[in-house]
């Protein structure tokens, strides 16, 4: 019998389990395979838009099941398909909804705002590089096409190659990164893009500003919150010192900017709230505390795009962690088309 020679498309067929990856997108002839892999379920019942290149909407939800970065306990890979899995009723339940009312502020959110899911990145085991480049490369064509980017994680080293995806954007972005930990460590030659480094690198992009992290807490080193407050590109507002003063004054450090980027951890959250993590700190934010964060954050405008990362279904009971972070991209998606609907 001859020697089976093992090409990128088979290698994706023995991935995946399914047919072999198509020939590569004729935008990004480096990478192996299409951008997304298509929609078996789609967030919140959306509409399903395989191809980006069609894309029109307000808003694009992307899932990217990448675990490689995690330096722990891993699982967050299934977090974008356990996150749409919890909407029961299909698309035709979430076309007889024009929006939802927020009983907790008062608010109808998304009415006649347009949500789509893309679908997942496409993810190849252990292929770190083109992996990275083909979570930038779907940025770029969501963002090319009008809309919000939302990812849906993934452990939190996808933040990196996401924010690689809002280069060209003109000026400068802060970003404000919502976690019970810094992931400020520079790594070493050997390991520099995992869920820890993910800040570091963040803060090496050109037209990063900042990083302020709201939420950090436990116990860990303070060296890395020295280097980035000495090189002044990373602040910190730690748990409990945000949950004394409140969510408005914490959101109140964050400097002044054009534009942002949010990334949640949803370790940021207490255990109680959100377990399905791979790395929870007890004592953390409220769902509430963390939605009022959110909502000042959305009143300032300017906000370009967000992740929720670190859902690791194996960790979670009754879906309680799925539910959180469904309500708190539907929130937060909300609070940004009020809030864009608000200025000329």
């Amino acid at each position: 019998m001859a020697a089976m020679a093992f090409t990128p498309a088979l290698l994706a067929l023995l991935a995946l389990g399914g047919d072999p990856a198509p020939e590569p997108d004729p935008d990004y002839p480096g990478l192996p395979g299409k951008m997304t892999g298509g929609c078996p379920s789609t967030f919140m019942g959306t509409l399903c838009v395989e191809d980006v290149d069609q894309l029109q909407a307000q808003f694009a939800v992307i899932g990217v099941p990448w675990d490689a970065g995690t330096s722990a306990r891993p699982g967050a890979r299934f977090g974008p398909k356990a996150v749409r899995a919890r909407w029961p009723w299909g698309q035709q339940g979430a076309a007889a909804l024009d929006g939802y009312y927020d009983f907790d502020t008062g608010r109808t959110l998304l009415q006649g705002v347009t949500v789509v899911d893309v679908g997942d990145v496409l993810i190849l085991p252990s292929d770190f590089q083109p992996n990275f480049d083909r979570i930038t490369a779907t940025i770029r064509k969501v963002r090319a096409r009008g809309a919000v980017p939302i990812v849906i994680g993934g452990d939190h080293s996808i933040t990196y190659p996401v924010l690689r995806g809002f280069d060209g954007l003109g000026g400068k972005l802060h970003v404000v990164h919502f976690d019970a930990h810094l992931d400020f460590s520079d790594g070493t030659k050997e390991t520099r893009l995992s869920h820890a480094h993910a800040m570091r690198r963040a803060s090496e992009l050109p037209f990063v500003s900042g990083i302020t992290n709201i939420g950090v807490r436990g116990l860990g080193s303070a060296e890395d919150l020295a280097e980035g407050r000495k090189r002044k590109v990373f602040d910190a507002v730690p748990a409990v010192q945000a949950m004394t003063m409140g969510m408005k004054k914490a959101v109140a450090a964050v400097p002044k900017a054009e534009r942002y980027y949010v990334t949640i951890d949803v370790d940021v959250l207490d255990p109680s709230v959100a377990p399905g993590t791979g790395t929870p700190v007890p004592g953390g934010l409220s769902y509430l505390q963390l939605r009022e964060a959110l909502r000042e954050l959305a009143a300032r405008g300017g906000v370009v795009g967000f992740d929720v990362v670190e859902y690791a279904p194996a960790y979670d009971h009754s879906e309680l962690t799925a539910t959180v972070v469904e309500s708190l991209i539907a929130g937060f998606a909300g609070d940004l088309a009020l809030a864009a609907g608000r200025r000329p």
